[in-house]
């Protein structure tokens, strides 16, 4: 069953992005919150939030489209996996790919969804690898 909640979420996350509105993201992004890298050869393969938080300091992009969302509930845990688009999304001022695959797995809390996992893939590192048929 899809989760409309989830998905505001998500277009509330890119403008808290956007926005540097840390409050809305410590609420967010769980304390046990990982992100995982699968496909930039330039990451560190999976960073904690704490990490992330660093990171932010150092982001800037112009804007953020989410596309191609579906959202699944199963109880106190919800997933959502989309396309992401950031563009003019830079960080150290060095321009990075705009086009992502995300998957973020979110769990209820206290009546609140945090984020515990998020899985971003370049979508053009991944294009050759997709079925030819």
């Amino acid at each position: 069953m899809p989760l409309t909640e989830l998905v505001e979420l998500e277009h509330a996350w890119c403008r808290a992005f956007q926005s540097e509105d840390r409050n809305f993201l410590q609420n967010l992004i769980a304390v046990e919150f990982r992100l995982s890298f699968s496909s930039d050869p330039r990451a560190p393969g999976v960073i904690t939030r704490e990490a992330w938080f660093s990171a932010l300091d150092r982001m800037s992009f112009g804007a953020c489209e989410l596309t191609n969302v579906e959202s699944f509930d199963f109880g106190n845990t919800g997933v959502v996996k989309m396309q992401a688009k950031f563009k003019d999304w830079r960080i150290d001022g060095t321009l990075l790919a705009e086009d992502y695959f995300v998957t973020d797995v979110f769990v209820k809390r206290d009546g609140c969804w945090q984020v515990v996992n998020r899985i971003s893939e370049s979508v053009d590192s991944t294009a050759n690898l997709l079925p030819t048929e």
